[in-house]
């Protein structure tokens, strides 16, 4: 079953705006922050993209690529992936290769 949000994916710069966008709306999102040459973001896309098919639909799905994440978002990026989650329950992260989208479940206690 296709998620009923399609995945947004922000690549350079000029997205900095939108990727702010993003991060203020108050509807729940699933957001993986990645760099195109981080093996372990190459080995981890097939269970994000597993993920993102099955997500459930009040969360809003964005990956964002190195360029297009702001400076003051950076600054608080420790390594490639990071994946998180924005909800009424607060903020949770995890870091690191996933290769098995029920390990995005878990991590981020969705």
């Amino acid at each position: 079953m296709k998620h009923p949000h399609s995945k947004k994916s922000y690549k350079k710069r000029g997205d900095y705006r939108h990727v702010r966008e993003e991060l203020k709306k108050k509807t729940p999102i699933v957001i993986r922050f990645y760099k195109a040459s981080c093996p372990a973001c190459q080995m981890s896309e097939p269970a994000w993209n597993e993920f993102c098919e099955k997500a459930p639909p009040q969360y809003r799905i964005v990956e964002v690529e190195e360029e297009a994440i702001p400076p003051e978002v950076l600054a608080n990026i420790s390594a490639f992936p990071t994946y998180a989650k924005l909800d009424a329950n607060g903020p949770t992260h995890t870091v690191g290769a996933i290769t098995e989208p029920e390990m995005i479940v878990q991590k981020l206690r969705i």
